[in-house]
């Protein structure tokens, strides 16, 4: 675990007395929170369960990202993808041939935080 991954889990860990110890009830299909829909849900929407699978992990992760983006430790994170967003994911022309899908998962496993080996899915 490297010196981000440490701090997040250090802050993770020490508000971790103040969540619930149980998963909350919910009723098949129901969402998870942000709206994530589960693998089940998605293979009856009509998903191969491969790419359920994958839709899945997508969304959570990216959820998770939002959430811990906004915490100090994860400043300069965020700076280095608002950059690279702009880069590589314009609003304008010239557009990028990147999918927006291909650019997520490549921030969230593969871009580095600052000089250390860690990755925001570390």
């Amino acid at each position: 675990m490297g010196e981000y991954a440490k701090k997040l889990h250090r802050r993770m860990a020490s508000k971790a007395g103040r969540w619930p110890t149980k998963e909350p009830k919910r009723r098949p299909g129901e969402a998870l929170p942000g709206g994530i829909k589960d693998i089940p849900t998605l293979i009856k929407e009509g998903l191969d369960p491969i790419h359920a699978a994958y839709v899945f992990m997508q969304n959570f992760t990216s959820h998770f990202a939002e959430g811990v983006s906004r915490f100090p430790e994860m400043k300069t994170w965020a700076k280095t993808v608002a950059a690279a967003e702009e880069e590589y994911m314009p609003s304008g022309p010239p557009m990028s041939p990147l999918t927006g899908s291909y650019f997520w998962t490549w921030v969230l496993y593969d871009l580095r935080i600052g000089k250390s080996t860690d990755t925001d899915c570390t």
